[in-house]
């Protein structure tokens, strides 16, 4: 989670986002609960690719969408697992 003070500092961050941005330059979201189709409200203490929504989540419920084949479908990062769909925007 990325607060922000008045002055522009984090007033909370997430050591999963410490561990990506160590200069903490960017802003980075909540992960993400695929189930229900929310972000929490939670600081974890590593990155897990699949407890975010990512680009490669997007398009593969656009793809979804589109009757793309699911091995067409993309991973986050270049060995990690298929991106989840965010079946929420699907019904």
């Amino acid at each position: 989670l990325d607060q922000i003070d008045d002055k522009g500092n984090y007033i909370k961050v997430s050591d999963a986002h410490r561990s990506m941005d160590p200069l903490l330059i960017k802003r980075m979201g909540k992960p993400f609960d695929f189930e229900t189709g929310r972000s929490l409200d939670l600081l974890p203490a590593e990155y897990q690719a699949d407890h975010y929504m990512t680009i490669s989540s997007v398009l593969n419920t656009i793809y979804t969408l589109y009757g793309v084949q699911e091995d067409k479908f993309l991973t986050n990062g270049r060995n990690g697992k298929r991106a989840s769909i965010v079946k929420q925007l699907l019904s």
